[in-house]
């Protein structure tokens, strides 16, 4: 087993020689060439921040941040609702049926 792992790193490390050798054998970069990745690289990163500013904006529909709005109007709205049962003795659920008559859109019969 020794033996097969020095031969495998041997190999390792001739595949590396080889990649070092080839890259130092390829054409020189110009500066055309140099100044066109540049400009696509910033491109890249300005795509990239605009990406994320949109992430982080105001978001419609089931974001994070509108969870939490929603649950805490929830948690208000049943502290108002027990409040208000505790002080006039009217259930929770009739006042939300008094509500929607006062509005006129269920006719409740109160």
């Amino acid at each position: 087993a020794g033996g097969a792992a020095r031969r495998a790193a041997r190999r390792g490390a001739r595949a590396c020689e080889a990649v070092s050798t080839e890259a130092q054998s390829e054409t020189v970069i110009t500066f055309e060439e140099q100044r066109r990745i540049a400009k696509a690289m910033t491109q890249y990163y300005e795509d990239v921040k605009l990406d994320a500013e949109y992430e982080a904006g105001f978001g419609l529909g089931w974001t994070e941040d509108n969870e939490i709005i929603n649950g805490r109007w929830a948690m208000m709205g049943f502290l108002i609702g027990g409040l208000t049962e505790y002080a006039n003795g009217i259930s929770f659920t009739d006042q939300v049926a008094i509500t929607l008559s006062n509005l006129g859109i269920v006719d409740t019969g109160f």
